[in-house]
Formats: C-alpha cells, structure tokens, sequence
C-alpha cells in the first residue's frame, strides 16, 4: 500500500550512455530494437506495475505515458548529453534488471529520482487495465501480504472490498483489501 514501509519504491532511473564522440541518432538506430525488446521483456519473478506475473512490461510501467513519449525524451536527452532514461519509476530489483539486461549492448547507470510519484501512476494503469473485472468466489488469484511479493491461491469470500483466500500451501489469508489481491490470467481459456 502507499506509504508503506513494506512497499519497494520506485524512484529509479535507468540511463543509457552514448559512447564519446558517438553521433545520438546513429547510436540509438544501432540499439533500439534490442532496448525495446529488454524494455518489454516479461520476467517469471517480477509482475509489471500495470499487470501480472509474466506479462510484459509497458510504457507505463517503465514510467512514460506511451511510445511517442519515451522517444521524444529519449532522444532529446540522448542529442543534448549523451545520456538518456530509458525507464523511469522503476523498483531497485526492475532497475538491476533492466540494467543486466542492456549491459552487453549499451552502458547503463542508475540513477535515484524521487521527484515523482510514480507508484501512483502504475496503480492508475492497473486500475485502468482491470477497471469493472470484478473476482468472483472459487477464482484463482495472486495476493500479496503488501512486501512486493505475490502467491497464487484461491478466493473463498469476499464482500465490501475485503476478500479472504486460501493460498496453494494451505494458508488461509483473510480481511484482505482488493488492492492485494488480483486474478490470474486465464490461459486460453
């Protein structure tokens, strides 16, 4: 929950670095399809701020509104400085990653920048995503306890916004709010 101690904050930025004397559009042409590809890239241990374990990442998720913005930021700050965010609003742990990912292709640098909200605005793209998905009793479900970490299980009951579950190692979790629980993706279904 915001202002949670528990809540991993997301005040990271992961900047590219343009090597001296390397023109910024003839760089970046050289290394845009794979930071997009690492930009997008699904991971099995984390979910994306707007989603689900395994879904890709989206613009919102990687702190811009859509594609048009992250480029226009990208390469102006790229063209002025020889560096540029690639991801903004990240957790510690997405920030690393990201980072691990490009480190063969390009040099990173993370940076914290705690001027922004930016885990209000992956809530408002969750809440946006599953607006009017109400979860029904006998569904599975992730929750989280509010540390970041998720586990799958079962909804037993719920009413007035509060749910309780019981997860696949037999722990009954009750008088959770809605914000900690979220349905798993059915899988062709």
């Amino acid at each position: 929950e915001e202002g949670s101690p528990d809540a991993a904050a997301r005040d990271q930025t992961v900047l590219i670095l343009i090597p001296d004397g390397f023109p910024a559009e003839l760089f970046f042409q050289e290394v845009e399809d794979a930071v997009r590809q690492a930009l997008s890239q699904a991971d099995p241990t984390l979910a994306p701020s707007s989603g689900y374990l395994g879904d890709p990442y989206r613009w919102p998720d990687r702190g811009f509104d859509h594609e048009e913005a992250w480029y226009e930021s990208l390469m102006a700050s790229l063209a002025q400085g020889q560096s540029g965010a690639v991801a903004r609003g990240q957790t510690r742990q997405e920030a690393d990653l990201l980072s691990a990912r490009l480190s063969t292709l390009v040099e990173c640098q993370l940076l914290t920048d705690a001027k922004e909200d930016y885990t209000k605005k992956a809530r408002e793209a969750r809440k946006n995503q599953s607006a009017g998905q109400a979860i029904a009793v006998g569904v599975r479900v992730q929750v989280s306890r509010g540390d970041g970490e998720w586990i799958c299980g079962t909804r037993v009951y719920g009413d007035a916004g509060r749910t309780s579950v019981v997860t696949d190692s037999g722990e009954w979790l009750s008088n959770l709010s809605s914000n900690h629980v979220r349905a798993l993706k059915t899988q062709g279904r």
